[in-house]
């Protein structure tokens, strides 16, 4: 067995990295836009260069819910002039600052809340499934007696 099939995959990596550097493209093209979505985007920089967070899956969902905050503010800022000034105009704008950082809030309430939550989920899930095969057996053994359990012992309930 080789030493990379021992250490666990870290996913999302190059992906997360591809997707921050993206807007790179628009620095030739659109520079105000770039500042713009530099700024709006600080709080996932922040996390992804720092590794604050040292959580799976912690760059992504910041990224996404920190993109989702700052697409209002540059689709507003691409339907005006898109000038230097309108972006530090929107830079300083505090509905849209507001929506940015609340995004980002979500997302990191989201990263700390899905476990919980996710837990919760499968403990619903498997105390319906085990009722549901409890159930099902008293249903057996009234039917069919208790010859259909054979030599095993009843198992504890």
């Amino acid at each position: 067995m080789s030493d990379t099939a021992a250490q666990p995959k870290r996913s999302g990596g190059k992906l997360s990295l591809l997707l921050m550097l993206s807007p790179a493209i628009l620095l030739p093209l659109a520079p105000a836009t770039f500042a713009l979505a530099l700024v709006f985007m600080l709080p996932t920089i922040i996390i992804g260069s720092t590794r604050l967070l040292r959580v799976p899956g912690a760059l992504a969902t910041m990224f996404g819910m920190n993109l989702s905050g700052a697409l209002p503010g540059l689709v507003a800022h691409w339907k005006r002039s898109g000038s230097f000034d309108d972006a530090f105009r929107m830079m300083l704008d505090p509905e849209f600052v507001l929506v940015n950082l609340a995004a980002s809030g979500i997302g990191l309430v989201l990263l700390f809340a899905a476990p919980f939550i996710a837990r919760a989920w499968v403990d619903i899930a498997s105390a319906r499934l085990r009722s549901r095969a409890i159930s099902q057996r008293k249903r057996l053994l009234d039917e069919w007696g208790d010859e259909v359990r054979g030599d095993h012992p009843p198992p504890s309930l």
